[in-house]
């Protein structure tokens, strides 16, 4: 089963631009066609610049491991963020980053009543 979309619930992340050019050659076959990791290298910033992920983006093609590899990027992420997956049959996992580790979460959904 593949992930479809990725988003910040909340949270931000960086990654040394190093960590992002050597991820980017390492996987570069592995990588969804819409990732984080691509628009970074694609900058050409100096290697031991931190770079701000504004957006989260993991999205594959193909149902090809793809989540697997995400929980061996995690290992270069800096700072903490909790991120919703939603697979192609519309479960979703909940992951928490939290520097350089990432950990599966459950998902509580709750509405809270506010007077108008």
């Amino acid at each position: 089963m593949k992930v479809i979309r990725s988003e910040y619930i909340r949270g931000t992340l960086s990654i040394r631009a190093g960590d992002a050019y050597s991820c980017q050659r390492r996987y570069r076959a592995l990588l969804p066609a819409l990732n984080f990791i691509t628009p970074i290298s694609d900058r050409d910033a100096p290697e031991d610049e931190i770079v701000s992920i504004d957006e989260f983006w993991w999205a594959q093609e193909r149902s090809d491991g793809g989540d697997a590899l995400l929980w061996r990027i995690a290992q270069y992420l800096v700072g903490e963020a909790d991120i919703l997956l939603t697979w192609e049959d519309g479960s979703r996992t909940g992951v928490r980053v939290r520097d350089r580790q990432l950990f599966s979460c459950q998902i509580r959904v709750e509405l809270i009543e506010s007077s108008m």
